[in-house]
């Protein structure tokens, strides 16, 4: 459903991204992660709509994103982000006239929008009282729910997190991604996550593009990159840590597994291997 073909970007004299090529497909969860300087950033603004390629194209649904005579409101309808800093994004007087923003530049009626702000508001547990408060008095959880209510009161076809868990107390952030895990099964939906890090997101992608000095290094599936994220100096995802340190000790997992259930199983059946053969399992 979307193509991104050729995007180039520059700075001055000095290439952010080079000829910048893949393709998401319908219902992916896709991951780009990438250090400082990588070009991520300019790519999230690129995907978003904020800023033009030199050169390339995006392409949504067949349909050019950077030609606003045939395509006016396309990325209103299609694509929605919730950026790093949530704060950025929220700034009318009421959590309720922020998320009734997009809907309204629509004219959308204000009856249609009531019954999709109640609606959106019961899907991520935001109160009446939220609702009516001054965005600027909420704590940083609720800044980034009410953000992402921003962003999924659209229905938008792609919805790009741009270090969403960033600054996230673990409850929060395991709340989070339940909201986008939920919203995912019930839109089936394009995702995409940004990060600096695999570490954050990776269980829950399809593929990682992974990028650096403005090139794709390794566009691929979780399990298939992992082993080289060292290499790319990327943190490795703590999942693939524990295996590393657990083949130490002289076991073969897989260091394919890209979650923590495979990893439980995995561990489970080593103990039960060594039990019957009578041997201690250093695990």
């Amino acid at each position: 459903m979307i193509q991104i073909e050729n995007i180039c970007f520059k700075y001055n004299n000095d290439y952010i991204l080079k000829n910048i090529n893949f393709s998401i497909s319908d219902g992916e969860i896709f991951g780009i992660i990438g250090k400082t300087g990588s070009g991520k950033s300019t790519l999230v603004n690129i995907l978003s709509g904020l800023a033009k390629p030199i050169e390339g194209e995006i392409i949504v649904d067949g349909q050019n994103i950077y030609n606003k005579k045939e395509n006016k409101n396309l990325l209103s309808y299609k694509i929605s982000t919730v950026f790093q800093n949530p704060e950025k994004q929220l700034f009318s007087k009421t959590v309720y006239d922020d998320i009734a923003f997009s809907l309204r530049n629509q004219n959308i009626s204000e009856s249609i929008i009531n019954k999709d702000i109640k609606e959106i508001a019961k899907f991520l547990n935001i109160s009446s009282d939220i609702l009516n408060a001054s965005p600027f008095h909420l704590s940083g959880g609720e800044k980034r729910k009410c953000a992402l209510a921003c962003a999924l009161v659209t229905k938008p076809k792609i919805l790009i997190l741009d270090e969403p868990i960033s600054g996230l107390d673990p409850y929060t952030t395991e709340k989070f991604i339940n909201y986008i895990k939920d919203y995912h099964h019930k839109e089936k939906n394009i995702i995409i996550f940004v990060s600096n890090s695999a570490n954050k997101f990776s269980y829950l992608c399809n593929r990682i593009l992974t990028l650096g000095s403005g090139k794709i290094k390794i566009l691929d599936k979780p399990e298939n990159i992992f082993e080289k994220c060292k290499k790319l100096g990327f943190t490795a995802p703590n999942i693939w840590e524990i295996i590393s340190l657990i083949n130490q000790n002289g076991y073969n997992i897989s260091t394919k597994i890209s979650t923590t259930k495979q990893l439980q199983e995995q561990v489970l059946k080593l103990i039960k291997e060594k039990e019957a053969k009578n041997k201690p399992c250093k695990i």
